[in-house]
Protein backbone atom coordinates (compact mmCIF):
# COMPACT_ATOMS: atom_id res chain seq x y z
CA UNK A 1 0.00 0.00 0.00
CA UNK A 2 1.60 3.62 -1.02
CA UNK A 3 1.26 6.41 1.44
CA UNK A 4 1.44 10.11 -0.55
CA UNK A 5 3.48 12.98 1.33
CA UNK A 6 0.55 14.25 2.58
CA UNK A 7 -0.81 11.49 3.65
CA UNK A 8 2.23 10.29 5.80
CA UNK A 9 2.55 14.11 6.85
CA UNK A 10 -1.71 13.97 8.07
CA UNK A 11 -0.52 10.61 10.21
CA UNK A 12 2.35 12.00 11.79
CA UNK A 13 -0.02 14.74 13.32
CA UNK A 14 -2.19 11.90 14.44
CA UNK A 15 0.49 9.98 15.41
CA UNK A 16 1.85 12.89 18.08
CA UNK A 17 -1.42 13.57 18.95
CA UNK A 18 -2.33 16.20 15.94
CA UNK A 19 -0.25 19.43 17.64
CA UNK A 20 0.41 22.47 16.43
CA UNK A 21 3.74 21.64 14.69
CA UNK A 22 6.06 24.74 13.75
CA UNK A 23 6.76 25.54 9.86
CA UNK A 24 10.34 23.78 10.57
CA UNK A 25 9.06 21.14 12.00
CA UNK A 26 6.86 20.16 9.09
CA UNK A 27 9.45 21.52 6.64
CA UNK A 28 12.14 18.99 8.31
CA UNK A 29 9.09 15.64 7.77
CA UNK A 30 7.81 16.62 4.38
CA UNK A 31 11.57 16.73 3.06
CA UNK A 32 12.64 13.71 5.46
CA UNK A 33 10.02 12.27 3.66
CA UNK A 34 11.58 13.04 -0.04
CA UNK A 35 14.98 11.94 1.39
CA UNK A 36 16.51 15.32 1.48
CA UNK A 37 19.38 15.66 3.93
CA UNK A 38 19.71 18.35 6.52
CA UNK A 39 22.21 19.97 4.70
CA UNK A 40 19.76 20.13 1.89
CA UNK A 41 17.08 21.45 3.74
CA UNK A 42 18.86 23.83 5.38
CA UNK A 43 20.41 25.22 2.39
CA UNK A 44 17.35 25.27 0.61
CA UNK A 45 15.74 27.39 3.36
CA UNK A 46 18.22 29.92 5.01
CA UNK A 47 17.97 27.64 8.43
CA UNK A 48 21.11 27.01 10.06
CA UNK A 49 22.24 23.17 9.47
CA UNK A 50 22.47 22.42 13.73
CA UNK A 51 19.57 23.97 14.13
CA UNK A 52 17.76 21.82 11.40
CA UNK A 53 19.49 18.85 12.45
CA UNK A 54 18.48 19.39 16.09
CA UNK A 55 15.12 20.06 15.06
CA UNK A 56 15.09 16.58 13.40
CA UNK A 57 16.32 14.75 16.41
CA UNK A 58 13.67 16.10 18.54
CA UNK A 59 11.10 14.83 16.11
CA UNK A 60 12.30 10.95 15.74
CA UNK A 61 12.54 10.83 19.84
CA UNK A 62 9.09 11.60 20.07
CA UNK A 63 7.64 9.47 16.94
CA UNK A 64 10.05 7.01 19.21
CA UNK A 65 8.07 6.92 21.64
CA UNK A 66 4.84 7.27 19.85
CA UNK A 67 4.98 4.11 17.47
CA UNK A 68 6.69 2.25 20.07
CA UNK A 69 9.78 1.59 18.21
CA UNK A 70 13.27 3.05 17.03
CA UNK A 71 12.61 5.86 14.56
CA UNK A 72 15.48 7.74 12.85
CA UNK A 73 15.67 9.67 9.73
CA UNK A 74 16.76 6.98 7.82
CA UNK A 75 13.60 4.36 9.14
CA UNK A 76 11.06 7.57 9.12
CA UNK A 77 9.66 6.88 5.65
CA UNK A 78 9.21 3.01 6.70
CA UNK A 79 8.15 3.21 9.79
CA UNK A 80 5.59 5.53 9.16
CA UNK A 81 4.28 3.32 6.10
CA UNK A 82 4.17 0.49 8.22
CA UNK A 83 2.09 2.00 11.07
CA UNK A 84 -0.65 4.14 8.59
CA UNK A 85 -0.60 0.20 6.62
CA UNK A 86 -1.81 -1.25 10.12
CA UNK A 87 -4.10 1.90 11.10
CA UNK A 88 -5.63 1.81 7.66
CA UNK A 89 -6.51 -2.80 8.04
CA UNK A 90 -7.99 -2.30 11.17
CA UNK A 91 -10.19 0.90 9.88
CA UNK A 92 -10.16 2.87 13.04
CA UNK A 93 -6.70 4.38 14.18
CA UNK A 94 -5.50 3.25 17.36
CA UNK A 95 -5.02 6.85 18.54
CA UNK A 96 -8.68 7.40 18.71
CA UNK A 97 -9.25 4.61 21.10
CA UNK A 98 -9.04 4.61 24.82
CA UNK A 99 -5.68 4.44 25.75
CA UNK A 100 -4.62 4.87 29.77
CA UNK A 101 -0.87 4.46 30.23
CA UNK A 102 -1.08 5.74 33.95
CA UNK A 103 2.56 4.91 34.86
CA UNK A 104 3.81 3.26 32.07
CA UNK A 105 7.42 3.51 31.92
CA UNK A 106 9.54 4.80 28.59
CA UNK A 107 10.68 2.20 26.31
CA UNK A 108 12.49 4.07 23.84
CA UNK A 109 15.55 2.73 24.68
CA UNK A 110 14.84 -1.23 25.22
CA UNK A 111 17.71 -3.94 24.61
CA UNK A 112 17.04 -7.15 22.97
CA UNK A 113 14.82 -9.68 24.90
CA UNK A 114 13.62 -10.55 21.31
CA UNK A 115 13.17 -14.44 22.26
CA UNK A 116 10.86 -13.41 25.17
CA UNK A 117 8.93 -10.58 23.35
CA UNK A 118 8.51 -12.93 20.75
CA UNK A 119 6.67 -15.51 22.84
CA UNK A 120 4.71 -12.61 24.83
CA UNK A 121 3.51 -11.64 21.49
CA UNK A 122 2.64 -15.29 20.26
CA UNK A 123 0.56 -15.74 23.44
CA UNK A 124 -1.58 -12.86 23.60
CA UNK A 125 -1.86 -12.10 19.69
CA UNK A 126 -2.08 -15.81 18.11
CA UNK A 127 -3.18 -17.96 20.79
CA UNK A 128 -5.45 -15.64 22.40
CA UNK A 129 -4.18 -16.00 25.99
CA UNK A 130 -6.83 -14.26 28.18
CA UNK A 131 -4.63 -14.00 31.31
CA UNK A 132 -0.33 -14.17 31.31
CA UNK A 133 2.24 -13.50 34.20
CA UNK A 134 5.41 -12.23 33.36
CA UNK A 135 7.55 -13.63 36.69
CA UNK A 136 11.20 -12.44 37.70
CA UNK A 137 13.52 -10.96 40.18
CA UNK A 138 13.16 -7.49 40.80
CA UNK A 139 15.12 -5.52 38.28
CA UNK A 140 15.01 -8.16 35.59
CA UNK A 141 13.27 -5.99 33.42
CA UNK A 142 9.30 -7.93 33.47
CA UNK A 143 7.97 -4.02 33.35
CA UNK A 144 9.97 -2.93 30.32
CA UNK A 145 9.37 -5.97 28.31
CA UNK A 146 5.46 -5.82 29.03
CA UNK A 147 5.58 -1.95 28.44
CA UNK A 148 7.40 -2.63 24.71
CA UNK A 149 4.50 -5.13 24.04
CA UNK A 150 1.98 -3.02 24.88
CA UNK A 151 3.24 -0.12 22.86
CA UNK A 152 4.00 -2.29 19.60
CA UNK A 153 0.85 -3.99 20.06
CA UNK A 154 -1.74 -0.93 21.04
CA UNK A 155 -3.34 -1.26 17.65
CA UNK A 156 -4.70 -4.78 18.00
CA UNK A 157 -6.98 -3.20 20.84
CA UNK A 158 -10.20 -1.33 21.72
CA UNK A 159 -9.09 -0.27 24.44
CA UNK A 160 -5.43 -0.19 26.69
CA UNK A 161 -5.30 0.37 30.46
CA UNK A 162 -1.95 0.47 32.13
CA UNK A 163 -2.22 0.01 36.43
CA UNK A 164 0.48 -0.11 38.75
CA UNK A 165 -0.24 -1.74 41.98
CA UNK A 166 3.30 -0.69 43.90
CA UNK A 167 0.84 1.58 46.17
CA UNK A 168 -1.44 -1.78 46.81
CA UNK A 169 -4.87 -0.21 46.34
CA UNK A 170 -7.67 -2.09 47.28
CA UNK A 171 -10.00 -3.76 44.98
CA UNK A 172 -12.33 -1.66 45.14
CA UNK A 173 -10.73 1.18 44.49
CA UNK A 174 -8.97 -0.70 41.38
CA UNK A 175 -11.98 -2.25 39.99
CA UNK A 176 -13.77 1.14 40.02
CA UNK A 177 -10.42 2.73 38.22
CA UNK A 178 -10.69 -0.28 35.85
CA UNK A 179 -14.25 0.04 35.56
CA UNK A 180 -14.18 3.54 34.65
CA UNK A 181 -11.48 3.49 32.08
CA UNK A 182 -12.85 0.30 30.35
CA UNK A 183 -16.52 1.61 30.08
CA UNK A 184 -17.06 2.97 26.20
CA UNK A 185 -19.46 5.44 28.21
CA UNK A 186 -18.58 7.36 31.68
CA UNK A 187 -20.36 6.01 34.73
CA UNK A 188 -22.30 8.26 36.24
CA UNK A 189 -22.93 5.88 39.15
CA UNK A 190 -20.10 2.68 40.32
CA UNK A 191 -21.73 -0.39 42.01
CA UNK A 192 -20.07 -0.52 45.74
CA UNK A 193 -20.43 -4.31 45.69
CA UNK A 194 -16.84 -6.52 44.94
CA UNK A 195 -18.62 -9.44 43.26
CA UNK A 196 -20.72 -7.06 41.11
CA UNK A 197 -17.95 -4.84 40.11
CA UNK A 198 -16.01 -8.21 39.23
CA UNK A 199 -19.05 -9.43 36.81
CA UNK A 200 -19.25 -6.22 35.64
CA UNK A 201 -15.60 -6.18 34.45
CA UNK A 202 -15.71 -9.25 33.26
CA UNK A 203 -18.65 -8.06 30.47
CA UNK A 204 -16.87 -5.46 29.56
CA UNK A 205 -13.98 -7.45 29.01
CA UNK A 206 -16.29 -9.55 26.65
CA UNK A 207 -17.97 -6.70 24.95
CA UNK A 208 -14.20 -5.21 23.32
CA UNK A 209 -10.80 -6.24 22.90
CA UNK A 210 -9.10 -5.02 25.87
CA UNK A 211 -5.49 -5.11 27.01
CA UNK A 212 -5.11 -4.87 30.87
CA UNK A 213 -1.65 -4.70 32.36
CA UNK A 214 -1.50 -4.63 36.41
CA UNK A 215 2.45 -3.64 37.08
CA UNK A 216 3.61 -4.82 40.74
CA UNK A 217 1.40 -7.60 41.84
CA UNK A 218 3.96 -8.54 44.28
CA UNK A 219 2.97 -4.61 46.28
CA UNK A 220 -0.39 -7.09 47.69
CA UNK A 221 1.80 -9.89 48.84
CA UNK A 222 2.74 -10.54 52.61
CA UNK A 223 6.58 -10.58 52.73
CA UNK A 224 8.46 -13.32 54.43
CA UNK A 225 5.12 -15.75 54.20
CA UNK A 226 3.96 -18.78 51.88
CA UNK A 227 3.99 -17.56 47.97
CA UNK A 228 1.48 -15.49 46.89
CA UNK A 229 -0.18 -14.65 50.38
CA UNK A 230 -2.05 -11.64 50.17
CA UNK A 231 -1.58 -9.30 52.60
CA UNK A 232 -4.18 -8.49 54.63
CA UNK A 233 -7.58 -6.86 53.67
CA UNK A 234 -6.54 -8.00 50.47
CA UNK A 235 -8.15 -11.12 50.36
CA UNK A 236 -10.77 -10.13 47.57
CA UNK A 237 -7.97 -10.15 45.06
CA UNK A 238 -8.08 -14.11 45.13
CA UNK A 239 -11.68 -13.53 43.69
CA UNK A 240 -10.89 -11.35 41.12
CA UNK A 241 -7.71 -13.42 39.89
CA UNK A 242 -9.56 -16.63 39.98
CA UNK A 243 -13.05 -15.54 38.09
CA UNK A 244 -9.79 -13.92 35.42
CA UNK A 245 -8.47 -17.51 35.00
CA UNK A 246 -11.80 -18.99 34.80
CA UNK A 247 -14.38 -16.96 32.79
CA UNK A 248 -13.78 -16.27 29.12
CA UNK A 249 -13.58 -13.36 27.73
CA UNK A 250 -12.12 -11.77 24.55
CA UNK A 251 -9.60 -9.82 25.87
CA UNK A 252 -6.44 -10.08 27.78
CA UNK A 253 -5.02 -9.23 31.28
CA UNK A 254 -1.12 -9.15 31.89
CA UNK A 255 0.47 -9.32 35.31
CA UNK A 256 3.88 -8.50 36.08
CA UNK A 257 5.15 -10.07 39.58
CA UNK A 258 7.86 -11.33 41.46
CA UNK A 259 5.77 -13.61 43.09
CA UNK A 260 3.36 -16.05 40.99
CA UNK A 261 -0.34 -15.97 42.29
CA UNK A 262 -1.70 -19.18 43.85
CA UNK A 263 -5.06 -18.95 41.78
CA UNK A 264 -3.10 -18.38 38.47
CA UNK A 265 -1.06 -22.10 39.01
CA UNK A 266 -4.54 -24.05 38.62
CA UNK A 267 -5.17 -22.58 35.20
CA UNK A 268 -1.66 -23.07 33.76
CA UNK A 269 -0.83 -24.96 30.73
CA UNK A 270 0.33 -25.43 27.15
CA UNK A 271 -3.12 -24.97 25.67
CA UNK A 272 -5.19 -23.02 28.01
CA UNK A 273 -5.40 -19.48 28.37
CA UNK A 274 -3.65 -19.11 31.23
CA UNK A 275 0.23 -18.54 30.88
CA UNK A 276 3.24 -17.79 32.82
CA UNK A 277 6.18 -16.27 31.47
CA UNK A 278 9.39 -16.40 33.75
CA UNK A 279 11.94 -14.01 32.78
CA UNK A 280 15.80 -15.34 33.12
CA UNK A 281 19.04 -12.79 32.70
CA UNK A 282 19.46 -10.61 29.69
CA UNK A 283 22.23 -13.01 27.02
CA UNK A 284 25.64 -11.64 26.35
CA UNK A 285 25.06 -9.32 23.42
CA UNK A 286 22.62 -7.69 25.38
CA UNK A 287 24.53 -7.29 28.59
CA UNK A 288 27.31 -6.03 26.23
CA UNK A 289 24.45 -3.03 24.93
CA UNK A 290 24.14 -2.12 28.76
CA UNK A 291 27.73 -1.87 29.24
CA UNK A 292 28.30 0.05 25.74
CA UNK A 293 25.57 2.26 27.21
CA UNK A 294 27.77 3.26 30.22
CA UNK A 295 30.55 3.97 28.06
CA UNK A 296 32.04 0.56 27.57
CA UNK A 297 33.47 0.20 24.42
CA UNK A 298 34.87 -3.23 22.80
CA UNK A 299 35.28 -4.96 25.82
CA UNK A 300 35.90 -8.82 25.65
CA UNK A 301 33.20 -11.03 25.71
CA UNK A 302 34.40 -13.29 28.50
CA UNK A 303 34.53 -11.02 30.64
CA UNK A 304 31.15 -9.33 30.36
CA UNK A 305 30.10 -13.13 30.63
CA UNK A 306 31.78 -13.66 33.35
CA UNK A 307 29.66 -10.43 34.76
CA UNK A 308 26.40 -11.59 33.72
CA UNK A 309 27.15 -14.98 35.79
CA UNK A 310 27.71 -13.15 38.69
CA UNK A 311 25.23 -11.28 38.70
CA UNK A 312 22.73 -13.54 37.04
CA UNK A 313 21.80 -11.49 33.93
CA UNK A 314 20.03 -8.94 36.40
CA UNK A 315 19.52 -5.71 33.49
CA UNK A 316 19.60 -3.10 36.91
CA UNK A 317 22.41 -4.64 38.51
CA UNK A 318 24.36 -4.66 35.67
CA UNK A 319 23.48 -0.99 35.02
CA UNK A 320 24.47 -0.09 38.28
CA UNK A 321 27.71 -2.11 38.43
CA UNK A 322 28.80 -0.48 35.30
CA UNK A 323 27.98 3.25 36.53
CA UNK A 324 30.01 1.89 39.75
CA UNK A 325 32.95 0.72 37.82
CA UNK A 326 33.18 3.85 35.84
CA UNK A 327 32.67 6.03 39.32
CA UNK A 328 35.23 3.87 41.41
CA UNK A 329 37.55 1.80 38.73
CA UNK A 330 38.09 4.64 36.58
CA UNK A 331 36.13 2.46 33.92
CA UNK A 332 38.71 -0.35 33.91
CA UNK A 333 36.11 -3.19 33.89
CA UNK A 334 38.75 -5.70 34.24
CA UNK A 335 39.72 -4.89 37.32
CA UNK A 336 36.47 -5.71 38.90
CA UNK A 337 37.29 -9.64 37.73
CA UNK A 338 39.37 -10.30 40.51
CA UNK A 339 37.62 -9.65 43.20
CA UNK A 340 33.95 -11.01 42.20
CA UNK A 341 34.54 -14.19 43.95
CA UNK A 342 35.90 -12.33 47.21
CA UNK A 343 34.23 -10.47 49.97
CA UNK A 344 35.35 -7.45 49.17
CA UNK A 345 32.86 -7.16 46.24
CA UNK A 346 30.75 -10.19 46.74
CA UNK A 347 27.18 -9.16 45.95
CA UNK A 348 24.38 -12.01 46.67
CA UNK A 349 21.94 -10.40 45.29
CA UNK A 350 20.65 -6.55 43.83
CA UNK A 351 20.22 -5.06 47.43
CA UNK A 352 24.06 -5.85 47.96
CA UNK A 353 24.26 -4.13 44.97
CA UNK A 354 22.21 -0.90 45.49
CA UNK A 355 23.76 -0.80 48.77
CA UNK A 356 27.29 -0.58 48.16
CA UNK A 357 26.23 1.80 45.55
CA UNK A 358 24.13 3.87 48.00
CA UNK A 359 27.28 3.93 50.31
CA UNK A 360 28.84 6.45 48.26
CA UNK A 361 25.98 9.23 47.32
CA UNK A 362 26.01 12.41 49.29
CA UNK A 363 23.61 13.53 51.52
CA UNK A 364 21.34 15.25 48.97
CA UNK A 365 21.29 12.80 47.03
CA UNK A 366 20.13 10.82 49.21
CA UNK A 367 17.35 12.92 50.47
CA UNK A 368 16.08 13.33 46.67
CA UNK A 369 15.73 9.26 47.19
CA UNK A 370 13.97 9.56 49.58
CA UNK A 371 11.72 11.89 48.55
CA UNK A 372 10.68 9.81 45.12
CA UNK A 373 10.00 6.75 47.57
CA UNK A 374 7.46 8.81 49.39
CA UNK A 375 5.84 10.52 46.34
CA UNK A 376 6.11 6.64 44.67
CA UNK A 377 5.12 7.55 41.36
CA UNK A 378 6.58 9.70 38.75
CA UNK A 379 6.80 13.45 39.91
CA UNK A 380 8.29 16.47 37.64
CA UNK A 381 11.03 18.61 38.79
CA UNK A 382 9.48 21.73 40.26
CA UNK A 383 6.86 19.70 42.42
CA UNK A 384 10.19 17.95 43.73
CA UNK A 385 11.73 21.38 43.95
CA UNK A 386 9.00 22.15 46.49
CA UNK A 387 9.35 19.03 48.32
CA UNK A 388 12.71 19.53 49.40
CA UNK A 389 12.66 23.29 49.63
CA UNK A 390 9.74 24.28 50.51
CA UNK A 391 8.54 27.77 49.91
CA UNK A 392 11.23 28.61 47.37
CA UNK A 393 12.71 27.21 43.87
CA UNK A 394 16.16 29.20 43.91
CA UNK A 395 17.85 26.08 44.68
CA UNK A 396 16.50 24.19 41.26
CA UNK A 397 19.57 24.19 39.05
CA UNK A 398 21.44 22.11 41.86
CA UNK A 399 18.03 19.71 42.35
CA UNK A 400 18.65 19.04 38.16
CA UNK A 401 22.64 18.24 38.95
CA UNK A 402 22.05 15.85 41.31
CA UNK A 403 18.97 14.22 39.38
CA UNK A 404 21.79 13.89 36.55
CA UNK A 405 24.15 12.49 39.05
CA UNK A 406 22.02 9.78 40.57
CA UNK A 407 20.70 8.86 36.79
CA UNK A 408 24.31 8.69 35.53
CA UNK A 409 24.60 5.75 38.53
CA UNK A 410 21.56 4.49 37.36
CA UNK A 411 19.70 4.76 40.72
CA UNK A 412 16.86 6.95 39.23
CA UNK A 413 14.77 6.86 36.27
CA UNK A 414 13.32 9.02 33.92
CA UNK A 415 9.84 9.28 32.10
CA UNK A 416 7.87 11.77 30.06
CA UNK A 417 5.53 11.33 33.02
CA UNK A 418 8.88 12.94 35.55
CA UNK A 419 11.84 11.12 37.61
CA UNK A 420 11.06 7.64 39.62
CA UNK A 421 12.61 4.73 41.10
CA UNK A 422 12.41 1.18 39.72
CA UNK A 423 10.10 -0.67 42.08
CA UNK A 424 12.97 -2.94 43.60
CA UNK A 425 15.36 -0.03 44.43
CA UNK A 426 11.95 2.06 46.08
CA UNK A 427 11.66 -0.78 48.28
CA UNK A 428 15.43 -1.08 49.33
CA UNK A 429 15.02 2.63 50.18
CA UNK A 430 11.67 2.46 51.90
CA UNK A 431 13.57 0.31 54.11
CA UNK A 432 16.78 2.31 54.70
CA UNK A 433 14.19 4.95 55.20
CA UNK A 434 12.46 2.72 58.10
CA UNK A 435 16.04 2.15 59.48
CA UNK A 436 17.56 5.76 59.77
CA UNK A 437 14.13 7.19 60.72
CA UNK A 438 14.19 5.05 63.79
CA UNK A 439 18.10 5.39 64.55
CA UNK A 440 17.20 9.67 64.41
CA UNK A 441 14.49 9.12 67.22
CA UNK A 442 16.67 6.58 69.53
CA UNK A 443 19.59 9.05 68.91
CA UNK A 444 18.04 12.27 68.92
CA UNK A 445 19.81 13.48 65.77
CA UNK A 446 17.74 14.34 63.52
CA UNK A 447 18.89 14.56 59.62
CA UNK A 448 16.18 12.66 57.17
CA UNK A 449 13.44 13.17 59.59
CA UNK A 450 14.36 16.99 59.13
CA UNK A 451 14.60 16.88 55.65
CA UNK A 452 11.70 14.34 54.60
CA UNK A 453 8.13 14.63 55.07
CA UNK A 454 7.10 10.72 55.79
CA UNK A 455 3.12 11.37 55.04
CA UNK A 456 2.52 13.80 51.96
CA UNK A 457 -0.43 15.70 52.64
CA UNK A 458 -1.20 16.46 49.35
CA UNK A 459 -0.78 12.80 48.20
CA UNK A 460 -3.73 11.25 47.10
CA UNK A 461 -5.54 9.23 49.75
CA UNK A 462 -4.33 5.70 48.33
CA UNK A 463 -0.93 7.19 48.14
CA UNK A 464 -1.44 8.01 52.05
CA UNK A 465 -2.62 5.12 52.85
CA UNK A 466 0.72 3.59 51.44
CA UNK A 467 3.15 5.93 53.40
CA UNK A 468 1.24 5.18 56.44
CA UNK A 469 1.73 1.03 55.87
CA UNK A 470 4.91 0.70 54.06
CA UNK A 471 6.65 3.94 56.22
CA UNK A 472 5.00 4.84 59.85
CA UNK A 473 3.75 2.04 61.10
CA UNK A 474 6.92 -0.31 60.36
CA UNK A 475 8.66 2.87 62.26
CA UNK A 476 6.86 2.46 64.91
CA UNK A 477 7.05 -1.45 65.52
CA UNK A 478 10.51 -1.01 64.71
CA UNK A 479 11.28 1.65 67.43
CA UNK A 480 9.13 -0.77 69.71
CA UNK A 481 11.64 -3.65 69.44
CA UNK A 482 14.63 -1.54 69.49
CA UNK A 483 13.42 -0.05 72.90
CA UNK A 484 12.07 -3.25 74.36
CA UNK A 485 8.50 -1.96 74.69
CA UNK A 486 5.39 -1.75 73.22
CA UNK A 487 4.14 0.73 71.08
CA UNK A 488 1.74 2.50 73.41
CA UNK A 489 5.06 3.40 75.08
CA UNK A 490 6.96 4.19 72.00
CA UNK A 491 4.81 6.91 71.24
CA UNK A 492 4.84 8.59 74.64
CA UNK A 493 8.99 8.05 73.45
CA UNK A 494 7.80 9.87 70.36
CA UNK A 495 5.93 12.52 72.12
CA UNK A 496 8.70 13.45 74.48
CA UNK A 497 11.25 13.57 71.85
CA UNK A 498 9.09 16.42 69.88
CA UNK A 499 8.51 17.88 72.64
CA UNK A 500 12.71 18.39 73.56
CA UNK A 501 12.45 19.11 69.80
CA UNK A 502 10.29 22.52 70.28
CA UNK A 503 12.12 23.61 73.05
CA UNK A 504 15.66 23.00 71.54
CA UNK A 505 16.82 26.66 70.68
CA UNK A 506 18.59 24.91 67.50
CA UNK A 507 16.62 25.32 64.69
CA UNK A 508 14.99 22.65 62.72
CA UNK A 509 13.62 22.34 59.26
CA UNK A 510 9.62 22.32 59.22
CA UNK A 511 9.63 18.37 58.72
CA UNK A 512 10.57 17.30 61.44
CA UNK A 513 7.99 18.23 64.33
CA UNK A 514 5.27 17.20 61.55
CA UNK A 515 6.95 13.73 61.27
CA UNK A 516 7.42 12.90 65.07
Amino acid sequence: MQITEDEAFDFTKRVLGNPQLRTVEELVLRQSWSGRSYAQIANSHDYDYGYVKDVGSQLWKILSKSCGEPVKKKTFKAVLSQQYQQWQSSHQTVFRKRQHWGDAIDVSTFYGRTTELNTLTNWVMKDRCRLVAVLGMGGMGKTSLVAKFARQQQAAFDCLVWRSLLSAPTLPDLLSDLLQSLSPQPIDRLIPDVPAQISELLSLLEQQRCLVILDNMESIFQQGTAVGKYLGGYEQYQDLFKKLVEVSHKSCIILTSREQPQEIALGIGSVTPVRVLQLPGVSLPEGQAIFADQGFIAVDDQDITTILKHYAGNPLALKIVAAGIQEMLGGDLRSLLPHLPTSLLQFTDINDVLRRQLQRISPSEQIVMYWLMINRSPVILNTLAADIYPGTLTQLPQLLLTLQALKRRSLIEYAESGWYLQPVVMEFMTTDLITKVTDEIITFQPYVLCHTALIKSRSPNYIRQAQIRLVLQPILELLSQRLGISSELSIQAIRSLLHQLQQSPQPFPAYAPGNL
